[in-house]
């Protein structure tokens, strides 16, 4: 569970985000929305239902330093924190089975992850990419890391507490229909 602080003239509202009130695709979106503002314009975020093949996003530039072709996978999970992080070990090796020619595979969650996890996951990451004899880097953003994050947009936390779909541009048409009671 996440804690947002939102600062009003007047009071400190505290808000938390329940990840359990939000759904795989609702993830998506919000992941999509994220790394397009924090990675940049060249960010490529897949949405369409069906098999992936095990790529969520797509990016050819440099962030952070690193430069080159990059994967991401969104893991929106929900249950027991501890099993949950124990299942992305799993996947981890499911994922990078199908690695192409990508040197950073990014692993994006919404589970919060302690130290020793990351550790783990590093671990394993490390122990497959060596196994598949690929040349590849991994890093992971967990639930706090990206709520960090969306910190720097606003128009983010809106999106997650009011809908996705309330600060979209609408027609004038689909706005007055929903607003008004004159049939049209």
């Amino acid at each position: 569970m996440l804690i947002l602080i939102f600062v009003d003239q007047d009071n400190l509202l505290i808000d938390k985000i329940n990840w359990a009130n939000y759904n795989d695709e609702e993830f998506t979106l919000f992941c999509n929305a994220l790394l397009t503002f924090e990675v940049g314009k060249n960010y490529r975020g897949f949405s369409a239902k069906g098999k992936d093949g095990g790529i969520d996003g797509s990016f050819n530039g440099e962030y952070t330093g690193i430069r080159g072709l990059w994967r991401f996978q969104y893991k929106f999970r929900q249950g027991t924190r501890r099993e949950e992080v124990n299942r992305l070990k799993g996947s981890i090796k499911k994922e990078l089975s199908s690695l192409n020619n990508e040197n950073v595979f990014f692993l994006v969650t919404n589970l919060e992850i302690l130290p020793q996890e990351l550790k783990g996951l590093e671990q394993t990451f490390a122990a497959e990419v060596a196994r598949l004899k690929k040349d590849c880097v991994c890093l992971v953003w967990d639930g706090a890391k990206i709520f960090t994050l969306c910190l720097q947009y606003p128009v983010l936390l809106y999106w997650l507490l009011e809908g996705f779909y309330t600060a979209q541009l609408q027609g004038y048409q689909s706005v007055f229909r929903k607003n008004c009671a004159i049939p049209y």
